[in-house]
Order: structure tokens, then C-alpha cells, then sequence
């Protein structure tokens, strides 16, 4: 069961629509875990498209503006309907919204090697200020000490991992904010899977600290 969910600022703008678009994709990956949030998310929207048509009660339209925007939709060329193409997953076990992204089968999304044992893989979302990326975390590793920079949200997808503040599950939904330190480890029985949203890449503070200058993100 999640133990750790977003908080209402994030729920309250992924349901508004101004989340970033790495932003909204790990919110949408931690809703399809999670009915608590998915039920909070939906009573936002309700809310807001109430708003909305009080708000539309209100506006006063040209003469005639309905007859005309229906006369141009008329006008438009009719296309014929094709079936919509059924989604086969490549990751049976991922968010949908993740494996559509990814669109391949995780031994061949290109990973990278950070440390020893941790590997990690980039999203493409098209965010050009937050970086979605893959981290792999090999079973029983403990991933060297390290500092943000700026708030880092992380969604675990397979196994667990722990940290002196908590142990981590499918599903759970963890802030870092900006100078908070941790060394995370994966617990021994399995690999541990996660995603990550950050806008500054992570510095490490032990013997890897010169390695902070290769680091850096790519909004893609």
C-alpha cells in the first residue's frame, strides 16, 4: 500500500494543468498506484469545471457567434473514422504513462552507469527546465552520500529503497528539497527501480564530490 503520496500543491496543480510536463508525467505514473490520490485529483477537477461554467454564465457573446462557429465546424471536410490502435505494453509492470514513453523494453532504453551499481536512463518529455530520468539501483547498493541542489521527486516503480528518514515502496512518491542530504540503499532481496524529476543535477559531498563537475541535467 503507497505510504507516501504528493502533497496538495502538486495535486492541486497537475489537476489545474500547470505542472511541467516531467512534473505531470510522474504525478500521472504515481496516480495510476495510488486511488487515494486519483479520487482527490478527480474531486479538484469537479471542482474546477464548476468554476469554469460560473464563470461561462457570465461572458456575453457576439450576436450570433454560436450559428457561426457551428456553420464553420459544418463546413469543415468529414474524415472517415479509423480504429484506435490498441496499446501493447513493452514493460508490463511500469506506469502507462511511463512505458508509452519509453516505448521499449528497459534492457534497451540505453543505460548509463553513475556509481557503482547505480545506473540511469534518461526520459525524453519535452520539459525544457525538468529533467525526467531512470535510475537502476542494484540490490543491496547503497548509493554514496549526496545534496540537492533543488527539489527532487522520486516515484519507486519496482523493489524498495531506504534512507535515514524512511523505507521507500512501489508506488511511494518522495521529496527532497533542495539541500537535504541522503545516501539511499536498495533493499538486498531485489533491484530497486525509480523515477526521478529534477531541475539541478544531484552533488555528491564524500570522495565522488569530483565527479560534481561532470554532472549536469538535459531537459529533452
Amino acid at each position: 500500500m503507497t505510504a507516501y503520496h504528493p502533497d496538495t500543491r502538486y495535486l492541486n496543480d497537475y489537476a489545474a494543468g500547470s505542472l511541467s510536463p516531467a512534473l505531470s508525467i510522474i504525478v500521472k505514473a504515481h496516480l495510476e498506484h495510488c486511488p487515494e490520490c486519483r479520487q482527490h485529483v478527480q474531486s479538484l477537477e469537479q471542482i474546477g469545471g464548476t468554476l469554469m461554467n460560473q464563470q461561462k454564465v457570465a461572458v456575453t457573446l457576439p450576436e450570433n457567434a454560436l450559428d457561426k462557429l457551428m456553420a464553420k465546424i459544418d463546413s469543415e471536410p468529414k474524415h472517415s473514422a479509423t480504429p484506435p490502435i490498441k496499446y501493447r505494453p513493452n514493460n508490463d509492470d511500469l506506469p502507462v504513462v511511463l512505458d508509452k514513453l519509453i516505448s521499449r523494453p528497459l534492457n534497451k532504453i540505453g543505460w548509463k552507469k553513475l556509481a557503482r551499481g547505480l545506473n540511469f536512463s534518461r526520459v525524453p518529455t519535452g520539459d525544457q527546465e525538468v529533467e525526467l530520468m531512470m535510475y537502476h539501483i542494484k540490490a543491496g547498493r547503497k548509493i554514496p552520500m549526496h545534496t540537492h541542489k533543488a527539489d527532487e521527486i522520486t516515484l519507486v516503480l519496482r523493489g524498495s529503497f531506504s534512507d535515514a528518514d524512511g523505507v521507500y515502496k512501489k508506488g511511494d512518491f518522495v521529496v527532497r528539497s533542495a539541500g537535504e542530504q541522503h545516501s539511499p540503499i536498495a533493499t538486498q532481496d531485489e533491484d530497486c527501480l525509480c523515477l526521478a524529476a529534477q531541475a539541478q543535477p544531484i552533488a555528491f559531498t564524500g570522495m565522488l564530490r569530483l565527479l560534481n563537475p561532470m554532472l549536469s541535467i538535459k531537459p529533452s
